[in-house]
């Protein structure tokens, strides 16, 4: 579902969806890299660089090789120091 809100460019109710479903209780690991992903892409689309950077930090912790979140990293970081000066 929050896919399909995300391709509306719903992306807060997108963000509800995901959230949502990382507390079901029969979620893999696997689905909770991939739901943490999809944070990270529905936070930066909405603009918010702190909340997107945590969840990409999050798979890059559990898994650096996962789609291409060593480089959501290394373009969110600076962007967080820049807004912080």
């Amino acid at each position: 579902m929050g896919e399909c809100f995300e391709a509306k460019h719903s992306f807060t109710e997108a963000i509800i969806r995901y959230k949502r479903a990382l507390n079901c209780e029969q979620i893999t690991p696997q689905e909770t890299l991939v739901l943490y992903f999809l944070l990270g892409v529905a936070f930066e689309r909405l603009g918010d660089v702190s909340e997107a950077l945590y969840f990409f930090e999050k798979v890059l912790k559990r898994d650096s090789k996962f789609r291409d979140v060593d480089l959501k990293v290394s373009e969110l970081r600076p962007r967080l120091v820049k807004r912080a000066r």
